[in-house]
């Protein structure tokens, strides 16, 4: 099984942890691209902003570096720092644009050791929310920092039994399905596609026979037999569940229906609702798919 531990900027493109550190052979190919990823994000973020309020951008600020857009207002009060296709930024990212939420995403890569992002993010991870003059990091903190302060279209359960349900399928996400679904993120479109590595085939059959069955298994346990992951609304669980299988699709990997009916079902439902899917659009553009 692909091993979980902490990224570095040269490691990954995309979450907290997806796989393991890198070696790379020519560093400079890959600056370049992820250059160019970077600033089809600050395309996309800039028609976003004028798409949603109207707000004009200047040449400096869209040029500035990730970093320097920290300090800088863009009359707007809502920054997500850090990489859109990251399943972490990915799940904040849902969040707000379910409960209709304007924002900006500066572009940040996990591993960032400049003393400007260590100073909003202590342990180097992505993403990290700003809102006016505070700051947090971790995606689960800032959805439910977020809850707080956009109430409307809630997406924790009243229930506490039913939040409790959705807070443990958050948290098996975010840990055991994400180590899994990076994995094959990692070794079927970013060393091949992003940095003109080849794939570790012994790596990808692991993943796909030891690591991801069993996780497949027990949220098959888990899953409706329709609707939502918990309860009969949509909640962070639905978010966390459905942001890592986004990133396992990048991996080419797809559910096996007749092993998973149940998962199968939810997951097919949840591609195609149309936050998803306007999410998977705005994911595509900044790779200029």
């Amino acid at each position: 099984m692909a091993r979980m531990i902490g990224c570095t900027l040269r490691g990954t493109i995309a979450g907290h942890c997806l796989g393991p550190p890198t070696d790379v052979a020519d560093p400079h190919v890959i600056q370049r691209r992820l250059v160019d990823v970077t600033r089809r994000i600050r395309r996309g973020s800039r028609d976003h902003l004028r798409r949603s309020n109207g707000a004009r951008l200047n040449r400096s600020t869209l040029l500035g570096s990730p970093i320097q857009l920290i300090t800088r207002s863009i009359n707007m009060t809502i920054k997500v720092h850090g990489h859109p296709l990251s399943p972490f930024v990915r799940k904040v990212l849902l969040t707000l644009e379910m409960k209709g939420v304007d924002y900006e995403n500066p572009p940040v890569f996990p591993g960032d050791s400049s003393a400007a992002f260590r100073a909003i993010s202590p342990l180097g991870k992505i993403p990290v929310l700003q809102h006016d003059d505070f700051t947090t990091p971790d995606s689960s903190v800032i959805c439910r920092y977020l809850e707080r302060v956009f109430p409307a279209k809630a997406i924790y359960p009243t229930d506490p039994k039913l939040e409790a349900k959705s807070l443990w399928v958050e948290e098996y996400a975010d840990t055991k399905l994400i180590e899994n679904c990076a994995g094959l993120f990692q070794q079927r479109f970013m060393f091949p596609k992003m940095m003109g590595r080849p794939t570790d085939n012994a790596v990808v059959e692991n993943i796909l026979t030891n690591g991801m069955p069993p996780v497949l298994e027990y949220l098959e346990s888990l899953a409706p037999d329709t609707g939502y992951f918990v309860g009969d609304a949509l909640s962070i669980a639905d978010i966390a569940v459905t942001s890592c299988f986004l990133q396992a699709q990048y991996g080419d990997f797809a559910i096996d229906g007749a092993r998973y009916p149940k998962l199968g079902r939810y997951v097919a439902a949840a591609f195609a609702s149309p936050f998803v899917t306007s999410r998977m659009e705005k994911e595509r553009a900044v790779l200029g798919a």
